[in-house]
């Protein structure tokens, strides 16, 4: 049902209506243009999908399935990288 409204919404968007949206599912955000996150009544940031996601993480995630696990040494040698967070 959810992909249905929001398959109605795109169809909106894309004869030049603005929508405004509010969820509680942070995947939906994906789907707009601009996501503004308030609390408490109060409207905190507004920003991309893409750079709310910067600032929440400081970049992007990549996960990685490998074929063969990584050895200890490589591994730890990846966190050492100025853009690797080993979290």
């Amino acid at each position: 049902m959810r992909n249905k409204f929001w398959d109605y919404f795109r169809t909106l968007q894309e004869r030049g209506h603005t929508l405004f949206i509010t969820t509680q599912y942070v995947n939906e955000a994906a789907y707009c243009d601009y996501v503004g996150v308030m609390a408490n009544g109060r409207l905190l940031t507004v920003d991309t999908p893409a750079g709310l996601r910067h600032n929440a993480i400081g970049g992007d995630i990549l996960l990685m399935q490998l074929a063969q696990p990584l050895p200890m040494e490589k591994l730890l040698a990846l966190t050492d990288l100025p853009f690797v967070s080993g979290r």
